[in-house]
């Protein structure tokens, strides 16, 4: 997805923290806010496991 489009999908302020940790990137900016999506995805089974609440 590009950097346009997430900010449309998404919140430019919560989008905007990656590409500022980025430099300024929106291509380095996308690709962490992504494999960030895809860890919280993975670990949202281990957490109901567990009990603890979302």
């Amino acid at each position: 997805m590009k950097w346009e489009q997430m900010e449309q999908h998404f919140s430019p302020a919560r989008v905007g923290r990656y590409r500022v940790a980025r430099g300024g990137d929106a291509t380095l900016a996308a690709a962490d806010y992504s494999r960030n999506m895809l860890l919280a995805e993975a670990m949202l089974p281990m957490l109901n496991v567990l009990g603890m609440p979302a």
